[in-house]
Order: structure tokens, then sequence, then C-alpha cells
């Protein structure tokens, strides 16, 4: 246990509280400090460090340090948190506390993604003056080493590259302390008035932002957000698509290609591009930089803040309820429509514009394009579906009424006097009335308005046995076969009554295969002794040597998706990998070995140089102490072979 670990700051990250303590303690090996605080002689990751469930239980006792809050506080965890889903964010939590191999990277797409760390660790120097007056020393703040930040959002000014390596190669386990590698520097002022200076300043703000919340993920919701800000702006459709190249081209006009890639964001290939994937649901499985989220909530002029706890979301016809306009009820513009059971679609005649159909339980159902301007426009239509029975009715009873004339009628209903004729016929009331100004109308009329439009309703009845008639004449076809017959009639219901379609569509006759669990404890049982023979194969194999690597035992056993994705399901593999992969070292000397004995065959003395360009030593691995002293003894061995012969 520690005797002490040093105070957390403020944004400080655990790397930085790591090198204080090393400093403090003054290990004498730069390995000793992260395996005294981690238990493995391995580097501390700047963003996103391992073992830390190790380092609580070293912690001393009473200091309330728990590993929840050190992921929250001290790692990059926070920036993308908010944007996985809870299952793999349970799984970057574990690859953070746990002590076996890390998987962190790869559970983020931080590898797969062209979007690469800062090469240098970077200080603000308003920050490092600041806490050198407040705690007598300098050290490393979360916010300057995000991808994307190139600025401090605290002081306004740009951000400074220091001489401490993000990672060191030579020094793995060696951490830095920023008091001991921070220059004094000048201040480089932003200049707001340029656009792409704002731009930066706004990433810094957002990243800000979000090393501090700790709500809950949004999951699919934050999809539908984005669609909903992009309607707003006229870049979407009211039926939920996207319009992709009048959104591409405004997104790279906004932040402009060189801005784009600068910040390693570029968008390539439109088709696949990196805006889209945060759009679409089908894309939901992959994960994205959290910098690609902050540049689209900049591009849609909203916070994260805004997005996450007061999203305002745009709503073309309002909130329910909406009035029922149905003119002779009782109930007239009263708020009593609450569900409306179409959803927004483009119309040909007003594209770009959504039509919304409002059903009141008295059967009067009318139709609006949108969206509502004011308030005024809750109350109009563009057109009546259906009148429904209490409007009828009441039709009906006025008709009959001879005191009343068309005129006042027309007025009652809120149609002209020639309406009430058609919807006469339609009901098959007599014409000719005996009120003031009664006309008979003409024939022509009478046979073009009986023949009168099939309601929504009425037409899925038509349909739906039309259907019926398919199936009933063809019980032994198939999905497709059934398409095939009356694709019109399964396009209509598709359309307009896909529920009852669903449900009336026969059973797929290749239905998907139930989906096997895995025994992962026998699993694990199978596959680790093929490690350790899997090792051996590769080391026996005749010619030129072959690394016994993770990569090549995965090609020669298979297995690739359980080893990279789950193998911290799988413990005793992860230990017989850990114990037998060849280490690049050992892969060196035994190309030394391979390579001594190639020329003791050939019976000649090479140059030193050609030697290990032969045994592939001529690198940075290569010019350790160990492999130099292994080239010594095969070249002293060559030389005595040679003497001899």
């Amino acid at each position: 246990m520690l005797g002490h670990f040093p105070t957390p700051r403020p944004d400080e990250l655990l790397y930085s509280i790591c090198a204080r303590y090393s400093e403090l303690m003054r290990f004498p090996n730069n390995n000793t400090a992260a395996y005294r605080l981690f238990g493995k002689r391995t580097s501390v990751a700047v963003d996103m460090p391992s073992g830390i469930d190790h380092l609580i239980h070293e912690m001393p006792e009473g200091c309330g340090y728990t590993a929840e809050i050190v992921i929250k506080d001290q790692t990059l965890e926070p920036l993308f948190a908010p944007f996985l889903p809870a299952d793999r964010l349970s799984s970057v939590t574990e690859d953070l506390r746990g002590f076996g191999s890390n998987h962190v990277y790869s559970r983020l797409g931080i590898n797969a993604r062209e979007l690469k760390r800062p090469k240098w660790l970077r200080f603000c120097p308003s920050c490092v003056r600041d806490d050198r007056r407040q705690y007598s020393e300098a050290y490393w703040h979360r916010i300057h080493q995000i991808q994307g930040v190139e600025v401090c959002p605290y002081h306004e000014i740009f951000l400074e590259t220091s001489t401490a390596p993000w990672f060191d190669r030579s020094h793995p386990g060696k951490v830095i302390a920023a008091e001991n590698v921070v220059a004094e520097a000048p201040e480089r002022a932003l200049d707001l008035a340029d656009p792409k200076t704002t731009i930066l300043l706004k990433i810094a703000r957002e990243f800000s932002w979000l090393l501090t919340w700790r709500g809950q993920p949004l999951g699919d919701v934050l999809r539908e957000r984005y669609c909903n800000l992009l309607l707003r702006r006229g870049l979407a459709h009211y039926n939920g698509r996207v319009k992709t190249t009048e959104f591409l081209k405004s997104f790279i006009e906004f932040f402009s290609p060189e801005l784009l890639d600068k910040l390693q964001c570029p968008i390539g290939n439109q088709r696949i591009s990196w805006p889209l994937r945060l759009l679409y649901l089908s894309k939901s499985a992959q994960v994205s930089p959290p910098l690609h989220h902050v540049l689209l909530v900049i591009f849609l002029d909203v916070t994260l803040e805004q997005l996450f706890t007061q999203f305002d979301e745009y709503k073309p016809f309002g909130d329910s309820p909406w009035p029922c306009l149905n003119p002779v009820a009782d109930h007239f513009q009263q708020l009593l429509v609450t569900v409306d059971d179409v959803k927004d679609i483009p119309i040909k005649r007003k594209p770009g514009q959504p039509r919304r159909i409002f059903r009141c339980g008295c059967g009067f159902i009318y139709s609006r394009t949108g969206p509502d301007a004011s308030e005024d426009d809750r109350t109009r239509y563009d057109s009546v579906v259906s009148y429904g029975p209490v409007w009828e009715e009441a039709f009906r009873r006025h008709w009959q009424d001879d005191a009343l004339t068309l005129e006042r009628m027309a007025k009652n209903f809120g149609v002209i006097q020639f309406t009430l004729k058609r919807h006469a016929i339609r009901l098959g009331l007599p014409l000719l009335r005996q009120s003031r100004g009664s006309r008979l109308t003409s024939e022509k009329i009478v046979e073009k308005y009986s023949k009168t439009r099939e309601t929504l309703d009425l037409a899925k009845e038509t349909y739906r046995q039309k259907w019926l008639s398919i199936c009933e004449a063809n019980p032994t076809a198939g999905r497709r076969q059934l398409q095939s017959l009356n694709y019109y009639t399964y396009w209509w219901l598709k359309r307009n009554d896909s529920k009852w379609l669903e449900e009336h569509l026969p059973s797929s006759r290749t239905p998907l295969p139930p989906p096997q669990r895995v025994n992962w404890e026998k699993a694990d049982e199978e596959i680790s002794p093929e490690i350790v023979k899997s090792v051996n194969r590769i080391k026996n194999l005749p010619g030129r040597p072959v690394r016994a690597s993770l990569a090549e035992i995965i090609r020669d056993i298979g297995r690739r998706a359980w080893i990279e994705n789950y193998l911290h399901l799988l413990p005793m593999t992860a230990q017989a990998i850990s114990d037998h992969a060849e280490l690049l070292e050992d892969f060196m000397l035994r190309k030394v070995a391979w390579a001594t004995n190639h020329f003791l065959q050939e019976g000649r003395v090479p140059p030193r140089h050609q030697f290990e360009k032969m045994a592939g030593v001529r690198n940075k691995t290569g010019q350790s102490a160990k492999v130099q002293s292994a080239v010594d003894s095969a070249m002293e061995l060559l030389i005595k072979g040679s003497s001899h012969s």
C-alpha cells in the first residue's frame, strides 16, 4: 500500500498525477512508478490508462478514491461515454479498471480511425502561470490533450507543444511531470474575427463541457435529434431522410476543406463520409470519435448542453392536442385531436413540406400541409378526408329544413353552395328543395358527383379483400411469388396498411437460425492449449524465421473475432498468449541464431553489416544490448569456425 499519493488537481490527467508521484519518490528506474502503481511494468496511457482497480487497492486508507471517480475525473472516458451503447461503455469501463489486456482503443474505434493522437503533450501558457502561482508547479490538463482541441477555452489563446512525447517507445513506462518540461512561452491570442479561429474556440468549449457532464447516453435518440435539427434548417425530409448532397455541401462550406483537413476530419468519399455515419441508424454500431459529434453540433448551431439537457424539438404542426374543425359539432375548435394517424408525407405540389392527417372521435378527418407559421394555422385545413357521421347527420337535418336557404346553410357548414349539392348527391338526398331559390340540378352534375371518392378506410378494406383473395387462390405461394401476382396491391398495402399486411403474409421459408450462445468457459479450455501448439508450429517453420506474434497465432488457429473482441471472457487463452507469444527482442535473437547457421553451412564469414542485414536486426530493436551481444557472439563463432576449416 502506498504511504502517500498526490491529491488530484482540477482537470488533471491520471498520467500527470502518476508523474508527480514518480517525481516525489525519485525512483531510479523509468518503469518503477508504473509497477508500483499499476502492478505491471508498462506504459501509463495519457488518455485511457488501464489497471485502475489495482491503483485504488494500493491507495492509502481513507483517501476517498474510487475507480469510478478516477475514470470520470482523471481520464478522457467522459468524452466517449455519451455516444456509446450501454454494453460497450460497460466494457470500456471494465478495460480501464482491469489488470489484463487493454482493449479500450479497439472498443472506441480509435485504432480504426484516421484521427491520430497528438505526438507531444500540450499546455496553455496562462494555465501554467496560474498553476504555478496556486500549486507551485505545473501539471497536465485533460482539456489540452484532446484531439481537435487547439486552443485553451478558458484563456482563449493557442496551445503550445511541450517536449514530452505522448508515447515514448524507448522508455514506454516513463511518466514525465509537466513542471520538468514546460518552459515559459509567449501567449498567442486568438483572432476572434477569423471564423476558423472562432470554430476552434467552440470546439474547445464543447469538450470542456463534455468532460464535466455526467448524464446518461441518449442512444438512438441522439440521431433523432440530429435529424430534427437538420429538418429545421431544411436539410432533411419530414419522413426522416437526410438531403445528403445539400447537407454535405453546406457542411463543407461552413467549415472549409482546409480546416477539416487540419482537424483530420476530411469528408472524403461522400457516400460513406463520417457526417452521414452519425445520422444513419444503420450505422449506429460504428463508434465515431467525439470530435465528429462536436463538429456536427457546431454546424447545427447548438451546444452539447442544449442537445443533451435542453433540447427543443422542432414540430412542424406544434404540440398536441389539435382542434376539431367540424363546424357543426358541439365541440367545434375544442382541443380533442390528440393522435394523428399518418406520418409526415412530402407531397408533389409542395415539395419539401409535410402533410399530416388529423382524426377526431366524431369521424371528422382533415389534412393540412405544414409547417405551421402561426397559431392561426392550427384552425385551418387544406382538405377533408372524411366528414364523419356527426357532420353527415347534421347535413341531412339541415338539408330537409326548407326554412334554411342554401346561402345560410353554406355559411353554417363552412363551404360554398355548390359543395352542398355535391354532398346531397353523395348522400342520396332529394336535390330539389322547397326553399327559396332552389333550382333543379342537371343530370350531368348528378352523374359526376354520384361517384364519390373512396375514403382511406374503404380503400383499405378493398385492398385487403384483394390480397386475401390472392392468398386464398395461391395457398402454397411464398412472399415473393405473391408480390409478383399483384404488385400494386402489395405496394399499396405496404405503404398504407403495413401492419395488417405483415400479419397476412406467409411465414418466411428461410427463417434466420436462432442465435447460438457461446460457452466461453468451454471455448477457453479448447483454445488455450492451441496457443502453445501454434507458437511451437510457427517457431519450427522451415526457412526464414517467422515471429510467433499474436497476429500470426490468430492466422494459424483462426477464431479472430473471439480473440480480438472477447479475450476478456477467455482468461486462460489471454494468459497463454501473454506467456507464449514471442516478444520482438526474442524474435531478433532467434533470427540471429538462424543467420549464424546459414553462414556456417555456407562456410564463410560475412561482414558484420551483411550479417545483420541477413538476420534482419538492422533496426531500433536490433540495437538493444542483448541483440548486439548475440551478434557479437555469432561473429566470433563464425570466425572460429572459419579458422578451423
